[in-house]
């Protein structure tokens, strides 16, 4: 493959109508548990002690996200339990916080939970990470995207919790949103209506009248011969760039996809890509 080209990956099947749920591809979960794909928590690979015996962590996580989830208190109780390392630092105050103001999204809970246990059927083809120096675009239904975002939302991916320098995924960002919900009193209110953002975010995806029907497309491109700014003569001014504050960036198309582009960036699944 030619230096400038760029390796396409869909994970769902082509040629549905706008207003259908495109189907993933393929019909079976296939796992890759390696160096290049993000690991899943619906991986068989994946094992957990539980009671002193090696069992699949997927098991575990469909036993407990099975069960009423109904507080921020019983939320805690099931991610502490296949996250048991953790269970003395990680603490839901920002989480609690939030559902404290909005008490309307508590029943969202479990059916965050509910759509994460389907990642064996809706998510059934690896996802490829978006390393450094390696043109890559990666194609996900909005049901698809809403489903890895439940299983970050439950901190379900396995081998991501650890940060240090020598973790296995210290290049990347982290995945699952346990250090999102805990308190720590600097970050707390910031954290909190993050928190309001995101369930705002599900409210939409189980919204009465269905789950999303559109498909997103991330495309990491790399610059092979970096300009020097050092030298550049073109002026900043000369590069056409604005934002508008008269349409919602999910409705912009064409040119005024490019104006909003700014607004978006933030977006990005963080699981997906490393600096």
């Amino acid at each position: 493959m030619g230096g400038n080209e760029t390796l396409d990956v869909r994970l769902y099947e082509t040629g549905h109508s706008w207003n259908h749920i495109p189907q993933p591809t393929p019909a079976v979960f296939v796992d890759a548990w390696d160096k290049d794909h993000v690991k899943m928590p619906c991986s068989p690979r994946s094992l957990y002690v539980e009671n002193k015996v090696s069992v699949r962590r997927w098991d575990v996580i469909q036993r407990v996200l099975s069960q009423k989830i109904d507080s921020a208190t019983a939320f805690q109780i099931a991610v502490n339990t296949y996250n048991n390392r953790y269970a003395r630092t990680w603490n839901v105050d920002c989480l609690s916080a939030a559902l404290r103001q909005r008490p309307d999204f508590v029943p969202l809970l479990q059916k965050i939970a509910d759509l994460a246990l389907k990642a064996p059927d809706l998510v059934t083809q690896p996802v490829p990470l978006l390393r450094q120096n390696k043109e890559r675009s990666l194609s996900l239904s909005q049901l698809q995207i809403a489903c890895l975002l439940a299983n970050a939302f439950y901190s379900t991916f396995p081998r991501r919790n650890a940060t240090g320098v020598n973790s296995e995924y210290s290049d990347f960002p982290t995945i699952n949103f346990s250090s999102l919900f805990c308190g720590t009193g600097y970050t707390d209110e910031s954290n909190v209506e993050k928190i309001i953002c995101l369930l705002h975010y599900f409210s939409r995806v189980f919204d009465k009248d269905g789950p999303p029907s559109g498909t997103v497309t991330f495309t990491r491109r790399c610059l092979h011969s970096p300009p020097d700014f050092s030298v550049s003569e073109v002026l900043v001014g000369s590069i056409p760039f604005g934002v508008s504050s008269s349409c919602l960036i999910e409705d912009t198309q064409g040119t005024a996809l490019h104006v909003s582009c700014r607004l978006s960036i933030n977006a990005m699944p963080i699981y997906l890509s490393n600096p």
